[in-house]
C-alpha cells in the first residue's frame, strides 16, 4: 500500500528520523529565505501615487484555514475605454493605497471584461485601479497558492504514453486562459474553446483524519492526478468518459495538506474531468467536496468611481440563461442594470452594437450570435447626461456551471426579439432569428424575419441558404402566401455566395414563381437577365440556370424555346436511355405513392429532383401531370388548373395534353369556377376530339 505524508508543517514525523546536521541546515537555509522575503516584500510594499483616473471597491472575506501560502482572492469586473489595453496598468491596493501582489488571470484588447487574483491580508475593502498612462513599476507577482485553480493550453502534439510526458506538453505551452473553479469536476471546456487543448487543474487537498483514501479519476481522452509529487493515476487511452469514474488507488494518507495536479489532454470535441474519492468509513464514491480544498475568496465588486469627479455612469452585466436552436446555435440573454444613487430618478437609454435600443434602470437584451458586442448606456438626471461604454464578448455557449446554464423559456426570448430592429442585424444573426422561430414554431414572428433574411446580402453557406430558403417557401406556401414564396427563392440568390448555389435557387425561383403567382413573364425575364450579367458559367450552374429557363418557358407558351433550354441542360447524370427510363420510372412511382399517402412535401421534392436530373421530363409532360394530382390533393385547385393549361399552351401535341385540360377543368369546377371549367372543357372537345377525356364528364 503506497503511503502519502502532508508537506509543509506536518513533516516533523519525518524530519526527526533524518540527521541532526541536516535539520539544522533546512533551518537555517529557510531562515535566511524568510529574511530574504520580508526585505523583498517590505521593499516592494509601495504605495500608490497619481495618475490614476477610475477604481473599483473590492470588498472580500477572509475564510481561516491552515493551508500553506499566502491568503489570495480573485475578482472578475469590467472597466472602461481608459484601461490601457494589455492591462499593465491595473492594480490592487488597501483602503490606505498599498499595492498587492496580483497576477492577471484574463485579460483582452478587444472586450473590457478583467479577471485578476491578489493577496489578501484580512477581510475589508480593496480597491483596484486603471487609467494611469504612465503606470510605472509593475506591481508584485502574485503565487497562486489557494483555490482549484485551471490553467487551459493550447495542445501540444508528442509522446503522451506516461504522465511525465504529458507533463512535458504543459511545458512546451503557455497558458490562454486562467480561473478559479468551482469544484473538480466538469464536463465542458469553461473556455468555451471546445477544441483540442490541454487543462491542467492545481489545488491544495486537506485531510483532515488519518486512513485509507480510494481515489477514483477520470478525463475525457488522457490526463494523470498527482498527489503531493506523486503519480496517483494515469489514464494514456484516448477515449470519452464512461459515464463512470473507472482509474482508482487506495493510499494511505496522514493529516495535512496535500497538493493536488490534475492534467487533461483534451484531443477531441468535448473536455471532462472527474476526481471522486472514497475517504474512511464511506461506502460509495463522491466528487471530492470544494470544501476539502484550499480556498480562494471572491469578492463583491463596487461600482465604478472617478477620482475628482461625482457621479461616474457605470452599469452591470449579468448572464442570465440561454437557448439552444437547432442545428448547433445557442441565443443568449444578458441582463444590463444602471448603478445609480437611490437619490436619482433618471432617464435610461441603452443601445447595442447589433443595431438595437432598449429603455429602463434594468433591461433584456437577447445575443443571437457570438461577438464582441458594445453596450452603451445613457443616463438623463436633472439636465445632466452621463454615458458608460462596455465592450462585451459572447462566446458561442454561455458557461457558469457544470452541467449547463438555465434554460431560457422560448417565449421569453420572443418576447424580446419581437421588437428587434431587423435592418440592423447581420444575415447571421437574421438567420439564427429565423431558426429559432422555425423550430419553436412561432409562425408570427417567422415571416418578418425570413423576409428579412432574405433581403439580406451577406455572404453565407450555401447549402444553409437553399436549406434556409426551401424552408421558409414551405411555410409561405402553407398559409396560401404564393407571392411571398416565389419572392424568396430569388431574393436569396442574390446572396453573396457562388453562381452554383445561385443559378440552383432561380431554378426553385422559377418553379415556385410559374406554379404558384401568376407571373411567369416577370419570371423568364428575370433569368434571361441574370444569365446576360454572368456571362459563361461552369457546367453545374448552367444546367440549373438552362433549366430554369426551360421550365419558365413552358409557363409562358414558349415550347420551341423550351426545347432549345433542354436540349442546351443536358442531363445532370450520365445514364444509358435504359437506365434513364428505369430510373423516372422509379421516381414516378413513388410521388404517386407519396400523393396518395399524403406526403405532399415530400413528393414535391422528389418531382423537383426528377425535372433537375432530367430536364427533358419538363416537356414531355408527365411530372406536369403529377404535379397538377400533387396540387389538387392539397385543395390548390386554382394553381393545379393554371399549370396544367401553361403546359398545354406550351405543349399541345403532347400525349399528356388532352388529359392536363380535363385534370385543369375538375379543378377549377372543385375551386367553384364553373365557367372556366366549361370553357376547357369546350376547347378538349376542339383541339382533341378523339381523345376520350373529351367525353368524360
Amino acid at each position: 500500500m503506497v503511503r502519502l505524508t502532508a508537506s509543509g508543517p506536518m513533516l516533523t514525523a519525518v524530519a526527526e528520523r533524518r540527521s541532526l546536521k541536516l535539520k539544522y541546515l533546512r533551518i537555517g537555509i529557510v531562515f535566511f529565505l524568510a529574511l530574504l522575503a520580508a526585505g523583498t516584500t517590505k521593499s516592494r510594499a509601495d504605495t500608490l501615487g497619481t495618475g490614476w483616473k477610475y477604481r473599483r471597491s473590492l470588498r472580500a472575506n477572509l475564510f481561516p484555514t491552515s493551508a500553506p501560502g499566502k491568503n489570495i482572492a480573485w475578482a472578475q469586473f469590467y472597466t472602461n475605454s481608459a484601461r490601457l489595453p494589455d492591462g499593465r496598468d491595473l492594480r490592487v491596493t488597501t483602503a490606505t493605497g498599498t499595492i498587492l501582489p496580483m497576477r492577471l488571470l484574463r485579460i483582452s484588447k478587444h472586450d473590457d471584461l478583467v479577471r485578476l487574483a491578489f493577496q489578501e491580508p484580512a477581510a475589508g475593502e480593496y480597491f483596484v485601479w486603471w487609467g494611469n498612462e504612465h503606470p510605472g513599476t509593475a506591481a508584485p507577482k502574485l503565487k497562486i497558492e489557494r483555490g482549484i485553480f485551471l490553467r487551459v493550453y493550447p495542445l501540444v502534439q508528442g509522446p503522451r504514453r506516461t504522465w511525465r510526458q504529458m507533463m512535458q506538453r504543459f511545458n512546451q505551452a503557455r497558458p490562454f486562459a486562467c480561473m478559479f473553479v468551482p469544484e473538480m469536476f466538469m464536463g465542458y471546456d469553461p473556455t468555451g474553446w471546445n477544441r483540442q487543448d490541454m487543462m491542467l487543474y492545481r489545488a491544495d487537498l486537506h485531510i483532515t483524519s488519518a486512513g485509507n483514501y480510494t481515489f477514483a479519476f477520470d478525463v475525457a481522452d488522457v490526463g494523470f492526478l498527482n498527489l503531493n509529487g506523486k503519480n496517483l493515476l494515469t489514464k494514456t487511452r484516448p477515449g470519452g468518459m464512461m459515464g463512470r469514474v473507472r482509474y482508482k488507488r487506495t493510499i494511505y494518507l496522514r493529516p495535512g495538506w496535500y497538493p493536488m495536479t490534475v492534467g487533461e489532454l483534451h484531443l477531441w470535441w468535448l473536455a471532462g474531468i472527474s476526481v471522486d474519492w472514497k475517504p474512511p468509513g464511506s461506502a460509495q464514491y463522491a466528487p471530492i467536496p470544494a470544501a476539502a480544498f484550499a480556498p480562494a475568496n471572491q469578492a463583491v465588486v463596487g461600482r465604478l468611481q472617478k477620482l475628482g469627479g461625482g457621479y461616474t455612469a457605470d452599469f452591470s452585466i449579468k448572464p442570465q440563461s440561454q437557448l439552444f436552436v437547432p442545428p448547433d446555435n445557442y441565443m443568449q440573454r444578458y441582463t444590463f442594470s444602471a448603478l445609480v444613487p437611490s437619490t436619482f430618478a433618471p432617464q435610461v437609454n441603452w443601445r447595442f452594437s447589433d443595431g438595437q435600443t432598449a429603455h429602463g434602470l434594468q433591461v433584456d437584451h437577447e445575443f443571437l450570435a457570438p461577438g464582441i458586442y458594445t453596450v452603451t448606456m445613457t443616463v438623463h438626471q436633472a439636465g445632466n447626461t452621463f454615458t458608460a461604454r462596455r465592450r462585451l464578448l459572447v462566446r458561442t455557449e454561455m458557461f457558469s456551471k457544470f452541467p449547463y446554464p438555465p434554460v431560457d423559456p422560448a417565449g421569453v426570448v420572443a418576447d424580446i426579439i419581437d421588437n428587434y430592429n431587423l435592418k440592423t442585424l447581420s444575415g447571421r444573426q437574421l438567420y439564427r432569428g429565423v431558426m429559432f422561430y422555425h423550430h419553436y414554431k412561432n409562425l408570427r414572428g417567422l415571416r418578418p424575419w425570413g423576409l428579412a433574411w432574405a433581403l439580406s446580402t451577406d455572404a453565407q453557406n450555401p447549402v444553409s441558404v437553399v436549406r434556409t430558403a426551401d424552408m421558409l417557401v414551405r411555410r409561405e406556401l402553407e398559409k396560401d402566401n404564393f407571392q411571398q414564396a416565389g419572392n424568396i427563392y430569388l431574393l436569396a440568390s442574390r446572396k453573396h455566395i457562388d453562381t452554383i448555389t445561385q443559378a440552383h435557387l432561380l431554378l426553385h425561383y422559377a418553379v415556385t414563381a410559374c406554379n404558384y403567382s401568376g407571373k411567369a413573364p416577370e419570371v423568364l425575364q428575370e433569368l434571361q437577365n441574370w444569365k446576360a450579367d454572368h456571362g459563361h458559367l461552369s457546367k453545374p450552374a448552367a444546367h440549373d440556370l438552362n433549366t430554369a429557363l426551360a421550365y419558365a418557358s413552358v409557363a409562358n407558351g414558349h415550347g420551341a424555346a423550351a426545347s432549345k433550354y433542354v436540349a442546351d441542360a443536358g442531363d445532370l447524370t450520365a445514364m444509358a436511355y435504359s437506365a434513364q427510363e428505369i430510373r423516372q420510372g422509379v421516381l414516378a412511382r413513388n410521388v404517386e405513392s407519396y400523393i396518395d399517402s399524403h406526403h405532399y412535401r415530400t413528393a414535391d421534392h422528389l418531382l423537383d429532383q426528377w425535372e433537375l436530373q432530367f430536364p427533358r421530363a419538363i416537356i414531355k409532360g408527365y411530372t406536369r401531370l403529377l404535379r397538377v394530382k400533387l396540387m389538387t390533393a392539397q385543395q390548390h385547385f386554382i394553381n393545379a388548373a393554371h399549370i396544367a393549361v401553361q403546359y398545354v399552351n406550351s405543349e399541345p401535341k403532347s400525349f399528356y395534353a388532352a388529359k392536363l385540360l380535363y385534370l385543369a377543368s375538375a379543378a377549377y369546377r372543385s375551386a367553384g369556377k364553373t365557367n372556366r371549367a366549361e370553357l376547357l372543357l369546350a376547347r378538349l372537345k376542339q383541339d382533341y376530339p378523339e381523345s376520350p377525356y373529351a367525353y368524360k364528364h
